[in-house]
């Protein structure tokens, strides 16, 4: 269904075997709304992606960005937020759409497409894999702090020094009962929903360091970091790692 927009961890990790190296990566971000009647679909294909790609040990990485567009309409997604509308609306610009929509998959930060076409992200994932990441992304460590939030450390190699480095907390099997709106009454699974999001400039090769604050509502139980090199002018993505807290 479509609407126009109006504008815990204690210790440290270890980097995991998931980076960029010089293969390829597909992040997949679904954009979706629990007041969206039209997303539950969307909403299970990227569970079942995210299932797949860890049993396969894919470089695939999920995100879902609940939008806050839908929030009028009877039900308030305690996920949504409108800094992840903006992020949609960014990428309707650089695809030259008339305007956001639910559920809309982007891969790799170059096609959007309706986020329930299972037969399309299958393609598009395969596509985007197949192509060499050009930025090697390598998570070191990540670790929470006193105060909640999750402290990363990332070496990049082979970005460009404008080009953003894009850290999101991801929470994943989330089972949630919507009491209002057009799923009202329904009870909506969830996988990969990002619960917060930091973004700093590459700068030089080397260490970056990153800081995720403390999600608001519940405390995440199955929770993951990713980092992703993305092209500020063009959107796209050049290279991604992944974390299990």
């Amino acid at each position: 269904m479509k609407r126009l927009l109006v504008l815990g961890l204690s210790a440290l990790l270890a980097w995991p075997a998931w980076s960029s190296g010089h293969g390829g990566v597909a992040v997949v971000e679904l954009f979706t709304s629990e007041g969206c009647s039209s997303c539950p679909p969307a909403d299970n294909l990227l569970i079942d992606i995210a299932r797949q790609a860890r049993q396969s040990k894919q470089a695939v990485y999920p995100l879902a960005f609940h939008v806050d567009y839908w929030d009028d309409l009877g039900w308030k997604d305690p996920f949504g937020s409108g800094t992840y509308s903006k992020r949609q609306g960014d990428y309707v610009a650089a695809f030259g759409g008339e305007g956001p929509y639910t559920p809309e998959m982007v891969v790799n930060g170059r096609i959007g497409f309706v986020g329930s076409r299972r037969e399309q992200a299958q393609s598009e994932i395969a596509k985007a894999l197949g192509q060499p990441a050009s930025a090697d992304v390598r998570i070191i460590s990540a670790a929470q702090m006193p105060d909640g939030s999750v402290s990363v450390l990332v070496h990049i190699r082979g970005a460009n020094a404008r080009d953003r480095a894009v850290a999101a907390l991801a929470e994943r099997a989330i089972e949630h009962k919507i009491g209002a709106g057009e799923n009202s009454g329904r009870t909506l699974h969830h996988g990969e929903v990002v619960r917060s999001l930091q973004t700093a400039t590459v700068g030089k090769e080397g260490d970056l360091k990153l800081t995720l604050a403390k999600p608001a509502g519940p405390t995440p139980g199955k929770s993951s970091v990713v980092v992703f090199v993305q092209d500020p002018r063009t959107l796209a993505i050049t290279g991604a790692a992944r974390i299990d807290l």
